[in-house]
């Protein structure tokens, strides 16, 4: 996988996710994905600083064990295309 362009990935509430792996992220452990392939998303975690033009994480409550975990954007994928929905 290449690199993330942050400002590229966007997701809304109720977005049904993937998780597809992980990228370096200093202070966040991010779970195997085998344990917990398919989430909803439930809520963007936004940080104000004078360097961070969008939210890049997000609360995602994963179906296989029923937590819900910070995850950053960049280890998410939609399951569906957003164009296909109504």
């Amino acid at each position: 996988m290449g690199p993330i362009n942050y400002d590229e990935v966007e997701y809304k509430k109720g977005d049904l996710v993937r998780f597809v792996g992980y990228n370096y992220t200093p202070d966040y452990y991010e779970m195997n994905g085998d344990e917990n392939p398919l989430g909803i998303i439930v809520a963007e975690i936004t940080t104000i600083g004078p360097y961070i033009t969008k939210v890049w994480m997000y609360k995602v409550y994963w179906f296989n064990t029923k937590r819900i975990t910070e995850t950053v954007a960049g280890h998410l994928r939609l399951v569906y295309n957003k164009h296909d929905a109504s």
